[in-house]
């Protein structure tokens, strides 16, 4: 009777070892063995080499820096559960989040953003301002991926404008040519707003921008192209569509002078992600003159100018 028994266990301990051989089989073959169904063992989200687009005269991205903190999201969908701002930074041989994000059989959309802002929202906050720091540059990309992606290279993408602003003074102006202030008015100028790295959408509150810091007492010289010319180069958020022009108003020896910028003298008659539009001004006895517009990439030196003419009326 024992004997019976120790044969029904021996027969039980056999047909567990085959379907445990089976199912660890299937484990290390997911993918390869078309007799296994599709994976669902969760793989992190890891990249293993991260971009900017701002390279000068190429467009091979430049790596960021392995020093540097990113920021993740994930957004929802079959599967997944919304994930907002996840630091992440270089580790083990690959960008990841600090608090990881796993990837199933099932597609996923993810975002990836430079520099890292501490926060929990599902946007990214914008403000314009006076670029002297390119590395505070908001940059993203946006992607797709799941168990059996491999992330080798991502290119994050600019996500401001940028309006470079070139003063001069004409021959005839005898003034010093002191520019202390700049404000930028329009039915589209933002004084903040937020990105949306999923879905790669802005928002804004409309206002009228002025450069509070602007360093005092920059002098005006008469050459738009010398390497010292009075400028300002300012960081735009970006809007969907213009619907009026830019004032821009200058203060030049503590006269305010004004001049409109047009809609369709922009780059896709609005302000682009990645884009920087150069405007040269001249300042004379009459008032502010608009005499060149011109576009580019953010990084390379494309394009060409355009003639803009504006009647500006004498202050």
């Amino acid at each position: 009777m024992k004997r019976k028994v120790y044969m029904i266990y021996i027969g039980y301990i056999a047909v567990m070892v085959v379907c445990s051989g089976i199912l660890l089989s299937c484990n290390q073959e997911t993918i390869l063995d078309s007799n296994c169904q599709a994976s669902d063992i969760p793989v992190p989200v890891r990249i293993f080499s991260l971009g900017t687009d701002r390279v000068v005269s190429s467009r091979v991205p430049q790596e960021l820096p392995t020093d540097k903190q990113v920021g993740f999201f994930m957004g929802a969908s079959s599967g997944y559960t919304a994930a907002n701002n996840h630091q992440g930074k270089y580790q083990n041989g690959s960008w990841s989040p600090n608090e990881q994000l796993w990837l199933s059989s099932l597609t996923a959309t993810l975002a990836v953003y430079y520099p890292y802002t501490a926060s929990t929202a599902s946007t990214i906050s914008m403000v314009p301002a006076l670029r002297i720091d390119a590395s505070k540059d908001l940059c993203s990309a946006k992607f797709t991926a799941d168990n059996k992606t491999t992330l080798n290279a991502i290119t994050m993408n600019q996500r401001y404008s940028r309006l470079l602003v070139k003063v001069v003074k004409s021959a005839d102006y005898m003034s010093p040519g002191t520019w202390t202030l700049m404000t930028l008015e329009g039915n589209d100028i933002y004084v903040k707003g937020t990105f949306d790295p999923i879905n790669e959408s802005y928002t804004g509150t409309k206002g009228t921008f002025s450069t509070d810091i602007f360093s005092p007492n920059k002098k005006l010289g008469t050459d738009p192209t010398a390497s010292d010319v009075a400028s300002a180069d300012v960081l735009i958020i970006p809007n969907v569509s213009m619907t009026g022009p830019v004032t821009i108003t200058l203060t030049v020896d503590k006269r305010i002078l004004k001049a409109e910028i047009l809609a369709d003298k922009l780059s896709e008659g609005k302000f682009t992600p990645g884009k920087v539009q150069t405007i040269v001004l001249t300042v004379s006895p009459l008032g502010l003159k608009v005499n060149k517009v011109s576009t580019t990439d953010w990084a390379d030196v494309i394009g060409g100018d355009v003639t803009v003419d504006v009647d500006n009326p004498t202050p």
